[in-house]
């Protein structure tokens, strides 16, 4: 099972700063894509969709629906939207006469106009985008008030929840992010307050996809959708897509095959160490090199490195990763958690490439 930088027990503000400092790039899968990025090799996807960082407010109630009996009749529980669409599209109507309204996908059409899920789906949606804006954009504030303190302690990696003052505190050390919402679908009732969907989504270029609950509350005296939870599912592969396994090891990665064709990749990652490693995928400029990395003393990646993706998995433990939209090149992956003594693996060895081919 991958998981983030995983804090278990109580929460470890000096552990967490380390992490926000050090690593932090890599926690929220930001991205130091610099001027002329599109044109190095590495693909337009490193771009952040805009989004409006702001409070979604809420007309669909999740309670009136539970109680529609023709619904409950003519549909099953979790019923999914019509298609998957991205959040770059246009703006719901109900919502773009409000000030809390985020640019998001079109209304689905394929479904009966009357079926509630459908505007329930794009408040999601909207929610969504809007919670990934805040990120990106850096409004920390806003991103707490739409965010549980279980889903903030999830995305720093850890298993206790994270207030929101301890958020805001740590995460003024990160660089900018670049969170892009997939697809919203199989939206599901849980309660007459709370509700699940299945989100994809992409940090630089890794898409993920789990499934995330939705609380109705008020927030600010505007009613509005907060994200509880995250439940990271496996991602359903597309045909076509090529294949890297990658096998942990004390003091290095074993990669085969060492090149692949085309611009989407999967990584099969398999650690049967004692200890917790991660797989940290990076693109490096001409010129700048691994010992760049340990050189850095920033909280983020230096200057000439792109970040890919990231994946930790845990010690006897395996996992996938799923690159999308990659350019031809080659690609680098290097471990910086640290050992026993508080220096990056990466200096014992673990760093291995691969290239992209087309």
């Amino acid at each position: 099972m991958i998981q983030h930088r995983n804090i278990r027990g109580t929460v470890d503000t000096t552990r967490l700063r380390l992490v926000a400092a050090s690593l932090a790039l890599v926690v929220l899968g930001a991205s130091t894509t610099h001027a002329g990025a599109q044109n190095d090799g590495t693909g337009g996807s490193s771009q952040a969709t805009p989004g409006n960082c702001a409070i979604v407010v809420s007309s669909v109630d999740p309670a009136l629906i539970a109680n529609d009996t023709a619904v409950a009749e003519s549909e099953p529980t979790a019923t999914p939207l019509a298609s998957p669409v991205s959040a770059s599209a246009s703006p719901v109507a109900d919502n773009a006469a409000t000030p809390a309204a985020s640019p998001i996908a079109s209304p689905v059409t394929a479904r009966e106009a009357s079926d509630p899920l459908v505007p329930l789906g794009e408040e999601l949606l909207a929610t969504t985008a809007s919670v990934f804006a805040c990120l990106n954009e850096r409004t920390f504030d806003t991103f707490t008030k739409l965010t549980s303190d279980t889903y903030r302690g999830n995305l720093f990696g850890s298993d206790q929840p994270l207030s929101a003052e301890m958020f805001v505190g740590l995460a003024a050390s990160l660089p900018e992010s670049d969170y892009r919402v997939v697809a919203l679908e199989s939206v599901a009732m849980i309660d007459e307050v709370t509700v699940s969907a299945e989100v994809s989504y992409l940090s630089a270029f890794q898409q993920h996809t789990a499934i995330w609950t939705f609380s109705r509350l008020t927030v600010d005296g505007l009613v509005t959708w907060v994200v509880a939870g995250e439940q990271r599912i496996p991602i359903s592969i597309p045909g076509g897509t090529s294949t890297i396994n990658v096998v942990f090891e004390e003091n290095g990665y074993r990669v085969t095959p060492s090149a692949v064709i085309g611009s989407d990749v999967v990584l099969n990652l398999n650690n049967p160490t004692a200890e917790d490693h991660e797989a940290l995928i990076l693109r490096f400029d001409d010129g700048v090199d691994a010992s760049d990395l340990l050189q850095n003393t920033g909280a983020g990646l230096p200057q000439g490195v792109d970040l890919i993706g990231q994946a930790t998995v845990l010690a006897g433990d395996e996992g996938t990763m799923f690159l999308t939209g990659l350019g031809s090149g080659t690609y680098t992956i290097v471990d910086l958690f640290p050992d026993e003594n508080g220096i990056p693996h990466l200096s014992s060895g673990m760093i291995a490439t691969f290239t992209v081919l087309f």
